[in-house]
């Protein structure tokens, strides 16, 4: 097969000299058709196959044509009835496609609760707070709310009539339906889609889009005819919401974008390898080209894994599936809750046993980042052994023949068309980790407010607002109300774990300990603001010195006349 030639081709340059190749199973880089290479044990088989097929023939039920049930039994109700026929993934996809279509960047108006409305209808324009206050009575908000629900639904489906029409163009320009690909040669070469929807699926699917959209702003129109309250001019009304519904779908509209992208770059998939397969090449540069095209999309995904692994360090946001390493990894929790341990020696076990558990699950992540860039290490290698073998086809030639240099260039635009393909995927999966607060922002260490000569109800008010304040924004874009069950249930969490953090007795060691640390901090911040002050890292320890500027100088002074290592210059030319 394709494989073991491969894997023969290496072995036998082992001979010579040591390839650059890690061992790396090639069966998951290239499908394979064996029924080129395997015909002769095809042949040899042929006889036992066909006889065991004639000795494993299927028996079928006979039914007896004889009456064996009274007529009392029979009747209507009893006749076998055909089969239906069973539907197609095909007609399954796309009776779900013509369904109406919804998406999670869509804005819902009319789930929002009137605060949180009304915020954002102000932050629309600048001179939109005083329309805001016009709205003083519940049905002028409702009048509003209801008008920017069906204004929203006419953009939104404007945005999918504008795709729908580029996907049109594009498999116009592309020759998506002029000269379509085959399937087995779609398959071999792990095309990112496989199949794109017909001129036939897609005008049923427009002229749906169209039928909605049309209903859509007859339904808007229908609504602005309804009376509306004297001291809200239409006008702008209309404008007001106009750059209101605008400003919500700004992500939808980003959504929209990407994804007219990722069209486009899966039409010029197809258009390449088709290029590539019109330039003629011969079954081994096919073959070199299937593994440099599969390697490249597999050093892709990592690189895509090892990009994500980053972010969630950075964020400190690890996956959920390290959070069962809390409770399984030993019975320690169980033993500290004993009454017969000291409560402060609990509290510093506690604090230990977190700890590893903490640098294991850094440690894992680590493990897990090194095994990625492994792994894209052996891709490149892959693909750098497979571009040399098709120069080597040459047999040496100066300048390299124009027919392999063609092959080489459809090679390398495919592969570059999967690079930025990629990159506009993981800059979306990226852009998760951005949504929400990266650390909550809280006003000083939980040991260091107690020790303040504050109320300890303002201290939890304080920074539960702060807790708030930091999903504000997260849940604004997402239009999620602050009257939602969910939303309510989490702040309420969130300020019974404040209250109890607060509230619960410190052990007297460790209230000790976190005095003196406290009175620590302030001396330590009292000194760096005084001038003339330097605090920097020692050189043989990892603790931090705290000095004057005069010191340093005087200490560098004598080293430097103690140890003659230093010459000062004095006349303005280097002796050098």
């Amino acid at each position: 097969s394709l494989i073991n030639n491969y894997n023969q081709v290496n072995q036998d340059q082992n001979v010579v000299h040591e390839s650059t190749i890690p061992n790396i199973n090639i069966e998951l880089l290239v499908p394979i058709d064996n029924q080129r290479t395997n015909n002769q044990q095809e042949t040899s088989d042929k006889g036992n196959i066909q006889e065991n097929v004639r000795t494993t023939k299927r028996k079928r039920a006979t039914k007896s044509n004889n009456i064996t049930e009274s007529l009392s039994q029979i009747s209507i109700s009893n006749i076998v009835r055909k089969r239906p026929r069973s539907k197609t993934m095909d007609n399954i996809q796309e009776q779900q496609e013509l369904n109406e279509t919804t998406s999670d960047w869509k804005p819902k108006y009319l789930k929002l609760s009137d605060q949180i409305f009304k915020q954002m209808l102000s932050k629309s324009l600048s001179d939109a707070d005083k329309f805001v206050q016009l709205l003083d009575t519940s049905e002028k908000l409702k009048y509003v709310r209801t008008y920017a629900h069906l204004l929203n639904n006419v953009f939104y489906l404007k945005l999918e009539e504008s795709f729908w029409e580029h996907y049109k163009q594009v498999c116009i320009s592309e020759s998506i339906w002029s000269s379509p690909m085959l399937k087995n040669i779609a398959k071999e070469n792990n095309l990112c889609r496989f199949k794109f929807k017909t001129q036939v699926q897609l005008e049923k699917h427009y002229q749906l889009i169209q039928k909605r959209l049309r209903t859509a702003e007859n339904n808007l129109n229908q609504y602005k005819q309804q009376p509306i309250h004297e001291s809200i001019d239409i006008n702008t009304l209309s404008t007001i919401m106009t750059a209101f519904v605008r400003q919500g779908q700004h992500k939808l509209c980003a959504e929209f974008e990407r994804k007219k992208l990722i069209l486009q770059f899966d039409a010029i998939d197809h258009r390449l390898i088709k290029t590539f397969y019109n330039l003629n090449p011969t079954d081994d540069q096919i073959r070199s080209a299937k593994i440099i095209w599969q390697a490249a999309q597999s050093k892709l995904y990592a690189e895509e894994q090892l990009a994500i692994l980053k972010q969630r360090i950075y964020t400190k946001r690890l996956p959920s599936s390290l959070n069962i390493l809390d409770h399984s990894i030993d019975n320690v929790e169980y033993l500290l809750k004993q009454s017969i341990i000291n409560r402060d020696k609990s509290a510093t076990l506690s604090f230990r046993r977190l700890k590893t558990i903490a640098q294991f699950k850094y440690d894992i992540m680590t493990l897990e980042m090194t095994t990625v860039e492994e792994i894209i290490r052996s891709h490149v290698n892959i693909i750098a052994d497979e571009k040399k073998k098709l120069i080597d086809s040459a047999g040496g030639q100066v300048p390299i023949p124009k027919s392999l240099v063609q092959i080489m260039n459809a090679i390398a635009a495919r592969q570059s068309n999967m690079v930025q393909r990629s990159q506009c995927i993981l800059k979306k999966k990226i852009s998760v980790f951005d949504d929400a607060p990266m650390t909550i922002n809280m006003a000083g260490a939980v040991g260091a407010n107690r020790f303040r000569n504050q109320n300890i109800d303002k201290i939890i008010q304080r920074e539960h607002n702060s807790i708030v304040q930091s999903f504000k924004t997260g849940l604004t874009n997402n239009c999620i109300s602050y009257s939602d069950q969910r939303t309510k249930d989490f702040f309420t969490a969130v300020e019974n774990l404040l209250r109890r953090l607060y509230t619960t007795p410190l052990p007297s060691k460790l209230l000790a300990r976190t005095q003196y640390e406290s009175r620590l901090i302030r001396n330590t911040r009292h000194h760096i603001k005084k001038s003339n002050i330097i605090i920097r890292p020692t050189d043989k320890s990892k603790v931090l010195h705290l000095g004057s500027v005069h010191d340093y100088h005087r200490k560098a002074l004598q080293y430097m006349s103690a140890t003659n290592a230093y010459n000062e210059i004095t006349s303005g030319i280097n002796p050098c």
